[in-house]
């Protein structure tokens, strides 16, 4: 959805509001729409920092390994458990 509405402020700014800064759509579309964006692109990077976006796609969420080293160690092992369980099958 976040590309979609980027797509239609760039869509917007090309061929809608080029005419005038004070244009009514800039004014009440595309500037609060760019806010939006801004404020969701840092939600995303906190985000991103904070979970496992791999294992998110998987509908697993978890904190993300990187965050310290004891969750590096953690993953390490339950990465390992995962694979012996694996090759038991």
């Amino acid at each position: 959805m976040i590309h979609t509405l980027e797509s239609l402020v760039s869509y917007l700014n090309e061929n809608v509001t080029q005419e005038a800064e004070e244009h009514p759509i800039r004014i009440q579309v595309v500037d609060p729409l760019v806010e939006t964006l801004e404020e969701f692109a840092k939600l995303k990077s906190m985000l991103t920092e904070c979970i496992d976006i791999g294992k998110a796609k998987q509908n697993d969420y978890i904190i993300n390994p990187d965050f310290s080293p004891e969750l590096k160690e953690i993953n390490l092992k339950q990465n390992q458990v995962k694979t012996k369980m694996e090759r038991l099958r």
